[in-house]
């Protein structure tokens, strides 16, 4: 049984930077079939992922 339960949804405890903007690249290219490096996703990074998209497509 736990008796504690920590969340770390901005990056404190574990450097998730990599892993998000992986993510977000796989996703563009799926579905914008644009191959775009992590400088030009690091806009994303601590933002909504509708606006992320919507900022990308616009």
């Amino acid at each position: 049984m736990y008796n504690c339960i920590i969340f770390d949804i901005d990056g404190t405890l574990l450097d998730t930077e990599i892993a998000v903007l992986s993510s977000l690249q796989k996703l563009v290219f799926e579905e914008l079939n644009e191959n775009l490096s992590f400088d030009e996703l690091r806009f994303a990074l601590g933002i909504p992922g509708e606006v992320t998209l919507n900022k990308h497509i616009k």
